[in-house]
C-alpha cells in the first residue's frame, strides 16, 4: 500500500492488476443474482450455474477475506494496527478497492506457512496447481522456503505445485480458477439438508421426529460437543465408505439424528433414568475423540453405537428388552439406517441442486471451452475472461455430479448388501445353519430396535 516507498515494490509489481476470474470480488457475486433456470435452448447464464454448488455452499458458510465484510474488517483492523499511517498512509485510506485487490492476492497465492499462518512467497507463487501431478514441492526451512523436485524434470517442462487436497469448488472460491479433473472434489452438505433427510427417514418408518429435543437441536447439541456445525461437512469418493467418503464425525452425526429420545438421552447426554433432557449436560467432557469407549455419552459413545458390529455384543443382543423404550441399539442396523438417510440425502440433493442436468453441464462445458480457446487465439481478452469464468464453473458442477452420482451409487449397492444379509440371517433354513454373526434370534428378530422404533 506504500507504493514506491514499499520495500516490496519489486515483488507486488509481478503480482497481477486483477483477479477477473473470482467471482467473489463481483460487487455482487453470481449466486446472489436470482434463482431462475435458463429456457430450453438458451445457454445458462453464470448465475443459475453456480446455485447449489460447493462455491455457493461456501459463500454461505461465511465470508472470505476478499469479500466486503473480510475488506471491511480489515479497515477496521489497519486503523487500529497502524494509526500513524506508518505502512499505509492515512490519506490512502477508505480505498476498499485497493483492499480488495490485496486481499484477493493474499487469499489466491499466500502458502501456510508454520511460523506465522500464512506467507507470500515471490516466484512460488506463480506454479499453477496440479491436484495429481505435481512435480515440485514447497519446503519451509527456518527463515526461507525452498522449491524442491519430486522426480526428474525435463527441460522446458512446466513446474506444478499441489496447493493442497482443495475441491475444485474451493479453488474456484479461494483463486478464481477450477481443475478439469479432480479427485478431491467432494458435496458439501449443511444442517438443513441433514435434518430434512433424516425428517424423511423417521415419516418412512411411519413415525414422527422426536420432540423432546427436535432434531435441529440435536445438531446444534453434537455441534456443540465437537461434531460438523452448520456447514462443512464433505462427502468424498474414499474408502472406507463409513468414516472415508462419509466421514465418521459426519456418520455420528446422523446417528445422532435417527436414535429414539431414550437412546439420545442415554448415549449422547450420559443421562440416567428420570433426568431431564438437556444438551448442556457434560458437553466440556464429551468432546472430540470419537474412537473413545464414550465414557457416560457423547461423541465417543456415539461413534461406538455405530462403529462396533453390535454395541451389546453377541451375548447381550438376544436378551435386549423388546419394547419400543429400550435404549439398546443395534449397531449393524444403525449403519443400515444411516446408508437409507444417505440415500435420501443423496436423491434430494442431486434433485434439489442440479436436476437432471448431467448432460447438459457436460455439453455446456465442451462448448465454453471451445469457445474460450477461439477467443484466445483470437486476442479477445474479455470474451476469453467471460469463457473461462464459464469454464471454471462448470468444471465444478461436472464433477460435484460426478461424486455425487458414483457416491449415490456406491451407497445402494451398500444398503442393498446389508438388506440381502438380513434376509438370509432371517432365513428359518439359513438361521440353523449360518455363522453366528448371521444368525438372528428369534428375540432379536422380534424386538423393537432403538433406531426404529418400530418392528
Amino acid at each position: 500500500m506504500r507504493g514506491e516507498a514499499s520495500e516490496f515494490v519489486d515483488y507486488l509489481d509481478t503480482l497481477p492488476t486483477g483477479f477477473p476470474t473470482m467471482p467473489i470480488l463481483d460487487d455482487k457475486p453470481p449466486w446472489l443474482q436470482g434463482t431462475t433456470a435458463p429456457e430450453e435452448g438458451f445457454i445458462a447464464d453464470e448465475p443459475w450455474l453456480y446455485h447449489g454448488t460447493g462455491v455457493e455452499k461456501l459463500a454461505q458458510a461465511g465470508p472470505p477475506l476478499s469479500g466486503v465484510e473480510g475488506v471491511s474488517r480489515m479497515g477496521r483492523l489497519i486503523d487500529e494496527l497502524d494509526p500513524q499511517g506508518l505502512h499505509w498512509h492515512k490519506a490512502q485510506r477508505g480505498n476498499d478497492s485497493a483492499l480488495r485487490w490485496a486481499a484477493a492476492a493474499v487469499q489466491s497465492r499466500a502458502h501456510s506457512s508454520r511460523n506465522s499462518g500464512t506467507a507470500l512467497v515471490p516466484l512460488a507463487d506463480s506454479f499453477n496447481h496440479s491436484p495429481s501431478h505435481a512435480n515440485v514441492e514447497l519446503i519451509e526451512l527456518d527463515s526461507s522456503f525452498q522449491i524442491r523436485a519430486l522426480r526428474k524434470v525435463k527441460p522446458d517442462e512446466e513446474l506444478f505445485l499441489s496447493y493442497g487436497n482443495f475441491s475444485s469448488a474451493e479453488l474456484l472460491f479461494n483463486g478464481g480458477f477450477a481443475c478439469q479433473a479432480n479427485q478431491h472434489n467432494c458435496i458439501i452438505i449443511t444442517r438443513a439438508e441433514l435434518v430434512a433427510a433424516a425428517g424423511k427417514r423417521w415419516q418412512a418408518r411411519g413415525l414422527a421426529p422426536p420432540t423432546d429435543i427436535d432434531l435441529e437441536a440435536r445438531c446444534t447439541c453434537l455441534a456443540e460437543m465437537g461434531l460438523p456445525g452448520p456447514h462443512g461437512p464433505r462427502l468424498r469418493l474414499a474408502a472406507p465408505l463409513l468414516g472415508g467418503a462419509v466421514p465418521a464425525g459426519l456418520v455420528s452425526l446422523v446417528c445422532g439424528l435417527l436414535l429414539s429420545s431414550r437412546a439420545w438421552r442415554r448415549h449422547v447426554l450420559g443421562e440416567r433414568e428420570g433426568e431431564r433432557p438437556t444438551c448442556e449436560k457434560d458437553v466440556e467432557g464429551n468432546k472430540g475423540d470419537f474412537g473413545a469407549e464414550g465414557g457416560d455419552g457423547g461423541p465417543g459413545a456415539l461413534h461406538d453405537l455405530w462403529a462396533m458390529a453390535s454395541f451389546l455384543g453377541a451375548e447381550s443382543a438376544d436378551t435386549c428388552p423388546q419394547d419400543s423404550s429400550s435404549s439398546e441399539v443395534d449397531g449393524e442396523v444403525l449403519r443400515h439406517e444411516v446408508l437409507l438417510t444417505l440415500t435420501e440425502l443423496l436423491v434430494t440433493l442431486r434433485h434439489v441442486r442440479y436436476g437432471n442436468s448431467s448432460e447438459a453441464d457436460a455439453a455446456m462445458l465442451r462448448s465454453a471451452e471451445q469457445a474460450q480457446e477461439h477467443a484466445e487465439a483470437a486476442g479477445k481478452y474479455a470474451e476469453a475472461i467471460a469463457s473461462q469464468r464459464r469454464v471454471n464453473i462448470l468444471r465444478v458442477r461436472v464433477g460435484e455430479l460426478a461424486v455425487l452420482t458414483q457416491l449415490e451409487a456406491t451407497v445402494r449397492a451398500r444398503s442393498a448388501a446389508f438388506s440381502a444379509k438380513q434376509l438370509l440371517a432371517t432365513s428359518p433354513d439359513a438361521a440353523s445353519s449360518a455363522p453366528r454373526s448371521l444368525a438372528v434370534s428369534p428375540a432379536k428378530r422380534q424386538r423393537v430396535d432403538d433406531v426404529a422404533e418400530m418392528a
